[in-house]
């Protein structure tokens, strides 16, 4: 092609281009970072307003910081003079998403730039607003905090807030906040004052859906372990909760009551041995738990046990179901006569650890009689053989027993075996095997009872397994049509 044609070709593009109409183009600028969005303006005069009527802002000084490396306090500059200018030349009335990705903020000047932006995205009715804002200011010892305008509790536009950042909001006891928020993703730093309390009652965020907390737990004395947060929200479909703490070693008073109804899917994940309970939940379906200790080495006494064992009742009506390695050793605790049932669990998977794992496998088996799909993965990590000389006593824990690590075949005889293995156990995964005897015997029992097996797929550590497979391969099966899978 010569270089004629090829501005012919070019020109018709561009022409084409050029007719769209600037309602079509503004919503293409949308979808762009608000910086390239910008940038189009070299294209043409016509293009040189366009992007003040787009209808989403994203604003993130990661490539100031990258364009300024070494000058901090240069690239901070630069990047809010392009905020201000922004919103200064911005023609749309609404916002449909104002995202805001801001790292290192050091003073009250720059905190204060920054609720001037938000406020700018309330007045222009945003629906979605984004926060990613990091404050430096270890442990908040200079009392910097970012205090969201009182606007944001009575916009009726705003339906999804994201605040991945730890924010003050004075919430009076009077008024009904959030009227038309469905989606909210809260970090939270706790204790933290009557935040969560407030939020979650008195009929607040009466419309919403999807609820997801991140929680900093920092550690005062007396304080935590008599906290209890009452999340009450009758309309809430999905809630995941996860909670952190720098300090490995502590175990948390701190006690969540969920009161959701209509809840579908929950996912919880909290390394200090948090309580949960969850009220009645009829429609609950998809349940992910990792409640636990962050240290494997650690075991958990009687009273967390249980609590552990309370929150599994109060999701037994659920069709699907994961637990984590810690979550099954906490349970193991517990485990006595008055296990769960769960029935409309379809899909189990459960994280084996050597130590705990097998203990609880035959009680979840006798407990779920439509069981169809069960994925087992085998932790690499161990519990110590003993518990470390510097536990502190008041943890109350209880000392680890060996013998849980012994796969124990339940009793064989037909009206013992569990009854999904000879009606809808269909499919087995066993994932990170070594070949050691305690799996060994858990695949045997499995071949030779499940009757309806279709697929039992095995993973192996490393490669060089060809014997163990061979051997796997010449065990009996009680399913004809089982197919065995490496």
């Amino acid at each position: 092609m010569d270089l004629e044609s090829l501005n012919r070709r070019n020109n018709r593009q561009q022409d084409f281009i050029s007719r769209l109409p600037d309602e079509l183009l503004c919503n293409i600028l949308s979808r762009l970072p608000t910086e390239d969005a910008i940038r189009t303006t070299i294209l043409s005069s016509r293009w040189n307003d366009l992007w003040t009527s787009i209808h989403n802002l994203y604003f993130n000084d990661r490539n100031f910081r990258q364009s300024f490396v070494g000058d901090e306090n240069s690239s901070k500059t630069s990047f809010m003079i392009f905020v201000d200018q922004v919103l200064a030349r911005f023609q749309s009335k609404a916002i449909q998403v104002f995202s805001l990705s801001c790292d290192s903020l050091r003073t009250r000047y720059e905190l204060s730039r920054v609720n001037a932006w938000i406020r700018f995205a309330i007045e222009h009715n945003v629906r979605d607003l984004e926060l990613y804002v990091y404050i430096q200011d270890p442990y908040y010892k200079n009392g910097m905090h970012l205090r969201l305008p009182q606007r944001i509790l009575t916009c009726k536009t705003l339906t999804q807030l994201t605040m991945r950042t730890f924010v003050l909001l004075d919430i009076p006891d009077s008024l009904v906040c959030f009227p038309s928020l469905k989606i909210l993703c809260l970090t939270v730093q706790i204790p933290c004052g009557d935040l969560l309390q407030k939020l979650f009652s008195n009929c607040n965020c009466p419309l919403l859906e999807d609820l997801s907390i991140e929680g900093d737990i920092e550690y005062e004395e007396n304080i935590n372990d008599r906290l209890t947060f009452n999340i009450f929200v009758p309309t809430l479909l999905r809630l995941t909760i996860r909670l952190y703490s720098d300090n490995c070693g502590y175990v948390s008073g701190c006690k969540f009551v969920i009161t959701a109804p209509n809840l579908q899917y929950l996912k919880i994940k909290d390394r200090s041995l948090g309580c949960f309970v969850v009220n009645k939940a009829p429609f609950l379906r998809n349940t992910y738990l990792d409640v636990g200790h962050c240290s494997l080495h650690r075991v958990v006494s009687k009273d967390k046990a249980n609590c552990a064992m309370e929150l599994v009742k109060g999701t037994s009506c659920g069709s699907f179901l994961s637990m984590s390695a810690e979550m099954m050793a906490a349970l193991s605790f517990a485990c006595s006569g008055d296990f769960p049932t769960f029935p409309n669990l379809i899909h189990l998977e459960l994280n084996i650890e050597p130590s705990f794992g097998w203990k609880l496998l035959p009680h979840f088996l006798s407990s779920s009689p439509n069981l169809k799909v069960l994925i087992l993965k085998k932790e690499r990590r161990r519990f110590c053989d003993r518990i470390m000389d510097d536990l502190n006593a008041s943890c109350d824990l209880e000392e680890y027993n060996p013998e849980a690590s012994i796969w124990i075949e339940p009793k064989t005889l037909p009206s013992c075996l569990p009854s999904c293995l000879s009606s809808h156990l269909e499919e087995i995964q066993i994932k990170d095997t070594s070949g050691k005897d305690d799996e060994l015997e858990a695949i045997r029992y499995f071949l030779k009872y499940g009757v309806v097996l279709k697929k039992f797929s095995i993973g192996f550590r490393s490669r060089s397994k060809e014997h163990l497979k061979n051997e796997i391969l010449m065990l009996p099966r009680g399913s004809m049509t089982c197919e065995i899978d490496f």
